[in-house]
């Protein structure tokens, strides 16, 4: 077998994730598309196609073999990896290269709910309100990475049964 361990993978892959991830951060940034939800769902596309190629390379390196609990280790390295690179980069690009950026995503959410015909004006004060706390680029920082991780876990979870390939007993 060769030296081509999860560890090694999922540092590798992890690093290009935060990269692909910060890139694409950018991109919503300078075609301001802040609060396009669709445009945010296809960051997912990134996380899944970093946590493939961490596998097919790892797989490569070992014989074609991968069990499911290696899968899921080096995965979730990847997917750890990648979003504390995007998240402090997010945390510093808001709290200091652009702090405006912040109200822009607190206007498009306001411009959400008062979209809302079921909400009257005072519900949509008492919900930016208690949403508030939440539209800081310290909690935007530490959800991202928590739900990064919780999307990822699930991601790896049906990947990693799927591309598992356990090793004949004595091998």
């Amino acid at each position: 077998m060769n030296e081509t361990t999860i560890k090694s993978v999922g540092l590798k892959y992890g690093v290009l994730l935060g990269a692909a991830l910060i890139g694409f951060f950018l991109l919503i940034y300078i075609l301001d598309l802040a609060g396009n939800q669709t445009i945010q769902w296809a960051s997912y596309i990134f996380i899944i196609g970093a946590v493939f190629l961490a596998y097919r390379e790892f797989k490569e390196g070992n014989d074609g073999f991968m069990s499911f609990g290696q899968g899921l280790g080096g995965g979730m390295l990847t997917i750890g990896v990648g979003s504390v690179i995007s998240s402090l980069f997010s945390y510093v690009f808001l709290k200091f290269l652009d702090p405006s950026y912040m109200q822009r995503i607190v206007d498009i959410t306001r411009e959400r709910m008062e979209e809302n015909p079921n909400l009257t004006e005072e519900q949509v004060e008492q919900a930016m309100e208690s949403t508030m706390p939440f539209l800081t680029p310290e909690a935007i920082t530490i959800f991202g990475i928590v739900g990064t991780l919780i999307v990822g876990l699930i991601i790896c979870l049906i990947m990693s049964a799927i591309m598992k390939k356990d090793a004949p007993e004595g091998v």
